[in-house]
């Protein structure tokens, strides 16, 4: 087993600041000098690191999603329209359909599912991959 590598407030602040960026763990791990998997252990260790770490991934997508944002009104079709349908799903995935189940009791929990509607029956059987909106069209999209 390998020796335990300590988490220092530079490391940390390191780490923490590359996952604000957008980086993934593995990035912001090696932007902090440490594996991985050490970046884990001090997120099972630390309640508070593992808090910070929540914080600075939201901040990180939010940072990525106005790259995205930017990019599509710049002209990136494919991109704004993947934009679109993750905001827009009702709008935009005509082919998908919302179904809300609930788990009764204390706590009641909701769960949305996203449920492709059932394609006519071709004349020939063949399987063809769908996309996330339920479309042959989706499929072969590059996103």
């Amino acid at each position: 087993m390998g020796r335990r590598v300590r988490m220092t407030e530079e490391r940390r602040k390191a780490f923490l600041a590359a996952l604000r960026r957008g980086a993934t763990v593995a990035a912001a791990a090696g932007a902090a000098g440490v594996a991985r998997s050490t970046a884990y252990a001090w997120r099972a260790r630390d309640s508070r690191f593992a808090a910070a770490w929540d914080d600075a991934v939201e901040d990180g997508t939010d940072a990525l999603e106005d790259v995205a944002t930017r990019l599509a009104f710049a002209g990136n079709d494919r991109l704004l329209m993947f934009l679109l349908k993750a905001r827009r799903p009702e709008k935009y995935c005509p082919a998908a359909r919302t179904r809300r189940m609930a788990a009764g009791g204390a706590g009641t929990v909701s769960i949305e599912v996203r449920v492709p509607l059932p394609e006519p029956a071709p004349d020939e059987c063949r399987a063809v991959p769908l996309g996330p909106c339920g479309s042959e069209a989706d499929a072969t999209a590059s996103w």
